[in-house]
């Protein structure tokens, strides 16, 4: 079946109104932070408050207009680019260990340099692999269960990609890329005795990269006792709890955040979710929650209820990968999980992310026109079992 032959659901009317609205609301939400959260420091790097607001609110009028147009694109179009997406993907991530194309800061190695533009392969790369394993998946249908024929190419092209962006490095982006691999191939009807049979080492060897790096197993154990050293290691989390406290039941006012004025680091990015706390409270923070709880749903609903098993598969690797990604970061901000480097989707400071996310979103819209039965179960190969 192509997607020419697919007829959008009446039900539905055509795109998802409530996913598309929560899209419209969260990226809203995130110029707004932005705005408030990286005001002084837009002020010290380019001389302007207004600086950073401006290039976030560009890059989400960019967003936008990809997500828009990718949601007329029948969604078959990206099956027939899954290998041509993983080889531009591995090459840009490649062309990071350039000296000339690359870009390092705080030591990572993580942006391509073209002209004045810079963005993240990484960002890039998340999407291709589950692109390229929903295809995969769908071609291979209930041969999914076999270990050769399954799991074993797209393991080893997940493995590929998130070595490539662990030596930046990136250890955090290469293990939540794993962490949604794994999860779209147990969908899609990978065995989990295969999965675990794999999974040990990978576990082992990421425990490995984190202790053997000083970075890295100070964040760990900093985790468990932040206050041991309040004014380094354990700063960063500190200043957060502290934003977060601050906030109380209903914030201290859009604007009005004290944690912004460089007491907590990266607020404009990996912490964005701490000032939210602390000029919206309580309720704003719960309030983002139940955002993205609605947008994890409304993408998994639009994965069960299409009637192919590509765009199921697809849909739901898109939600996968932003949802790890959303609730870890606001797990990281509230003392939930180690500090790594993530930006929250749709609302921290970032090209690459923001467009990127609403570029994906795009496709996970185009499959909701292309709606099945009501309550209709993911179509991977365990259904035939």
């Amino acid at each position: 079946m192509n997607a020419a032959g697919l007829r959008p659901s009446r039900e539905s009317g055509g795109l998802d109104s409530i996913l598309l609205t929560v899209i419209v609301v969260l990226a809203v939400i995130g110029v707004v932070s932005v705005y408030s959260a990286g005001s002084e420091r837009s002020l010290a790097l380019y001389g302007s408050p207004h600086a950073m607001f401006l290039n976030q609110l560009s890059r989400a009028a960019v967003g936008f207009l990809l997500m828009f147009g990718i949601a007329q694109v029948p969604y078959r179009y990206w099956q027939k680019l899954a290998i041509p997406a993983i080889a531009v993907a591995v090459i840009l991530l490649l062309l990071l260990f350039v000296d000339s194309a690359a870009h390092t800061s705080k030591g990572a190695t993580r942006w391509l340099k073209l002209g004045p533009i810079r963005f993240q392969p990484s960002e890039i790369a998340r999407y291709a692999a589950v692109i390229f394993i929903a295809a995969w998946a769908h071609k291979k249908g209930a041969l999914m269960e076999r270990f050769e024929t399954g799991m074993a190419i797209p393991l080893g092209v997940a493995v590929l990609i998130a070595g490539l962006i662990l030596l930046q490095p990136d250890f955090s982006t290469a293990a939540l890329l794993m962490v949604t691999v794994v999860m779209l191939l147990f969908v899609a009807g990978v065995k989990l005795s295969h999965l675990t049979m794999v999974l040990s080492p990978i576990m082992i060897t990421g425990f490995l990269v984190v202790w053997l790096s000083d970075y890295k197993r100070e964040r760990l154990l900093t985790f468990f006792a932040p206050y041991k050293d309040p004014s380094n290691a354990g700063y960063q989390i500190l200043q957060s709890w502290i934003g977060l406290g601050r906030g109380g039941l209903f914030g201290v006012g859009v604007g009005e955040s004290r944690q912004k004025l460089f007491f907590l680091p990266d607020a404009h990015t990996d912490f964005i979710y701490s000032i939210v706390g602390e000029e919206w409270g309580l309720f704003g923070t719960i309030g983002l929650l139940v955002l993205f709880i609605v947008l994890i749903m409304r993408g998994f609903r639009v994965a069960t209820r299409c009637q192919d098993p590509f765009g199921s598969y697809l849909a739901a690797g898109i939600t996968f990968s932003i949802g790890i990604y959303a609730l870890t970061n606001m797990a990281i901000a509230v003392g939930v999980l180690p500090s790594t480097g993530l930006p929250l989707p749709l609302i921290s400071y970032g090209g690459t992310s923001l467009m990127m996310t609403l570029a994906a979103l795009g496709i996970v819209l185009n499959i909701s026109r292309y709606q099945g039965v009501k309550g209709q179960k993911l179509h991977h190969s365990r259904r035939a079992r």
